[in-house]
C-alpha cells in the first residue's frame, strides 16, 4: 500500500483559510481541561479518545484542520480521517505554534 502524505498547513495559511473558506473547521483534539485553558477561538473540541473509538461524526463537506499541543498526535488523526475520505490537514506545530504566531503577529 502506498504511503499517504499528511497535508500540513502553517498557522498563517490556516488562519487565512478560516477567513476565506466557510467550510474550514478547526478541531482541537486535546482533552477538555487543556481545551478550556485555551484554544483557537473558533475551534470545536473533539478529544482524542472519540477518534480512537470512531465517535467523531465529521461531515465530508467540511475541510478540517486538526490540532493538538504540538502537532504529532493531530497528524495521526488527520491520516485516519483522510483514509475515511474526509478532507483533513494538521496544524504545523499545533496549539503551541498558534499561540506563538498570534503573540508575534497580533492576529
Amino acid at each position: 500500500m502506498p504511503r499517504q502524505n499528511t497535508p500540513i498547513i502553517s498557522v498563517r495559511e490556516a488562519l487565512h483559510r478560516l477567513d476565506s473558506d466557510p467550510r474550514t473547521v478547526f478541531i482541537d483534539i486535546r482533552d477538555y481541561t487543556d481545551y478550556n485553558l485555551g484554544h483557537i477561538s473558533s475551534a470545536i473540541n473533539i478529544p482524542l479518545w472519540k477518534f480512537e473509538h470512531g465517535n467523531h461524526l465529521l461531515r465530508n463537506s467540511n475541510r478540517y484542520i486538526i490540532y493538538c499541543e504540538h502537532g504529532g498526535t493531530s497528524m495521526q488523526i488527520a491520516m485516519q480521517l483522510i483514509r475515511e475520505g474526509i478532507h483533513a490537514e494538521t496544524l504545523a506545530g499545533g496549539y503551541t505554534a498558534y499561540k506563538q504566531y498570534v503573540t508575534t503577529h497580533r492576529y
